[in-house]
């Protein structure tokens, strides 16, 4: 059996279109072949490798690039040592842009999705991973105070499940839009404009205190050193490092996080989701960071605050493309901060 998909591609430098792929002529014991209905764009990601534009884990031959890594779709056959999952499954994929992609469970996590789950909302499931390794590790309780630099969909849903959690969240952010989301998100409390503009701000919020957890969504050096990641921390705060430093930048020095860190007493976390195993089970080939959590755990519990409401994903939103308009969603991303944010592309009756 020959298996064929279409995928969304960067042939080069701001270039990308749909084309045509084999992916092989046999579906393997361990895998499953899915069909895809949803996938949505990773923006900060996806745009550093769009643009080319990344020092920071960069390929020697970067291009062509098969972008994407949330996705919904269709079980449409399975492997003979594949248990847990039949044709006609409803799943949730860390997989890319392409209406048809073999998996293999085991070792690409995938989880079968409920009824009264809406398709497009899915996807969403992996942008929250992205943060829930962070506050799965954070040390702070139920009514403290916790900030978020960044209100895009990391950022935005990082601060939604803080306040799931019990933690009272403040939001800061560059873009007017994007605040806006966030209030109608039911986020409370968001802040934009300069570090002192944003320390008096928190310090009121606070009661002086400051917050005891900050997540920096934006990956920048602007975002963690000289902005309001370093303006939003109380004594004695950790701040997690969510966002992927894509780019250097050479005109903050070190110094500016590296004062009040010292006077202030704070810890500094990587947060890279992938800190944490796929699954829990013994022997697992992955260090363990933290033994009660898991990416498997962790998307279960993602898929429920969706599924009953906590987290809001409708006002995320902002723009659905067909696959063959790759290229206009990735300029959208690209140069209207302002009106773009959850960017899907729909593989309802493409590929076949």
């Amino acid at each position: 059996m020959k298996l064929e998909c279409q995928r969304v591609v960067f042939t080069g430098k701001a270039e990308a279109c749909l084309e045509d792929a084999s992916l092989g002529h046999d579906l393997g014991p361990d895998q499953i072949l899915l069909q895809t209905r949803w996938s949505l764009i990773s923006p900060e990601t996806e745009l550093a490798i769009y643009t080319n534009q990344r020092d920071f884990g960069a390929s020697p031959h970067p291009f062509p690039v098969y972008p994407g890594y949330a996705a919904m779709g269709v079980v449409q056959a399975v492997g003979a040592a594949v248990a847990g999952f039949t044709p006609g499954d409803r799943v949730f994929a860390i997989s890319g842009h392409a209406s048809h992609t073999v998996i293999s469970p085991a070792n690409s996590f995938c989880l079968r999705l409920p009824d009264d789950l809406r398709d497009d909302f899915a996807p969403f499931i992996r942008m929250m991973l992205i943060s829930l390794a962070s506050l799965c590790r954070a040390d702070i309780q139920p009514g403290e105070w916790s900030g978020v630099v960044g209100l895009g969909l990391v950022g935005n849903l990082a601060a939604q499940m803080g306040r799931c959690a019990g933690y009272n969240v403040i939001g800061a952010g560059r873009s007017e839009m994007r605040s806006e989301v966030a209030r109608r998100c039911g986020l409370r409390h968001v802040l934009s404009g300069e570090p002192e503009e944003v320390a008096a701000h928190v310090g009121e919020i606070t009661g002086g205190r400051g917050c005891q957890l900050v997540l920096d969504t934006t990956g920048t050096s602007q975002g963690l050193m000289k902005a309001v990641a370093v303006a939003m921390a109380g004594i004695g705060a950790s701040t997690a490092l969510v966002g992927v430093p894509w780019q250097s930048d050479p005109t903050v020095a070190a110094t500016a996080f590296m004062q009040p860190a010292f006077s202030k007493y704070l810890t500094l976390k990587g947060g890279w989701e992938w800190c944490l195993p796929i699954y829990e089970r013994p022997g697992s080939p992955l260090k363990m960071v933290n033994n009660r959590s898991s990416i498997e755990t962790n998307a279960r519990y993602a898929l429920e605050l969706i599924r009953n409401g906590s987290v809001q994903i409708e006002p995320l939103i902002t723009h659905r493309y067909k696959p063959g308009d790759a290229q206009a969603a990735y300029q959208g991303l690209l140069q209207s901060r302002d009106g773009y944010l959850g960017v899907l592309f729909d593989w309802n009756g493409v590929g076949g």
